[in-house]
């Protein structure tokens, strides 16, 4: 961990819920802080979410991305009987992670220098989170495919959407994780301050 990072800053947000309170808290600070330094009119949370739109767009073509690879991944190793559904999974969800990481770093948050531990932690901490749900799901639709008797093809679709569902339901919670903790203009703020910058 980043010595200036404390857990708090590191903590996961619970619920969706969370993390856009968390968006909105920061929407209102960055205003405070605005007003506080006779900068700018004082911008509303929803301001602060608009100015987030094109960024959103990206962290979504981002997840659509590394999700085509990931479920296309899964659905050919399920189909082709070559791993179980939940191996199947960490394998997909694993190479899912890559691209994930790199486009996000690079294109929804512009970061030109070398990865840094203090992200690559998190991210896959974050990764290994929404691959345990995804695995609980794909295992428990893997037994109910399985006792209703489908084909590998009606199989594979319904982990494929197992997958779908349970990283769908951390979207947001990543992505304010990212933007709060991770590759936002905060954190690096926090590091430019913390080596005197």
């Amino acid at each position: 961990m980043h010595p200036h990072l404390t857990d708090e800053d590191l903590a996961l947000h619970p619920t969706p819920a969370v993390a856009m309170a968390d968006l909105v808290a920061t929407a209102r600070l960055e205003a405070e802080a605005d007003d506080a330094e006779g900068g700018r009119r004082s911008r509303s949370p929803i301001v602060y979410v608009r100015a987030r739109i094109p960024q959103l767009i990206k962290y979504g073509a981002v997840s659509l991305i590394s999700t085509v690879a990931s479920l296309t991944l899964l659905t050919t190793l399920v189909a082709a009987e070559i791993q179980t559904t939940g191996w199947a999974n960490l394998i997909a969800t694993l190479f899912g992670a890559v691209p994930s990481y790199e486009l996000n770093r690079r294109w929804v948050w512009p970061s030109t220098g070398k990865a840094q531990l203090r992200q690559i932690v998190p991210f896959v901490g974050l990764s290994l989170i929404g691959l345990a749900l995804s695995s609980i799901t794909v295992w428990v639709s893997g037994g109910w495919t399985d006792a209703a008797g489908m084909s590998e093809g009606g199989r594979a679709l319904v982990a494929a959407a197992a997958n779908a569902v349970a990283f769908g339901s951390l979207w947001i919670v990543q992505f304010a994780i990212c933007e709060r903790h991770l590759f936002g203009d905060g954190v690096a703020a926090k590091v430019s301050s913390s080596l005197g910058a």
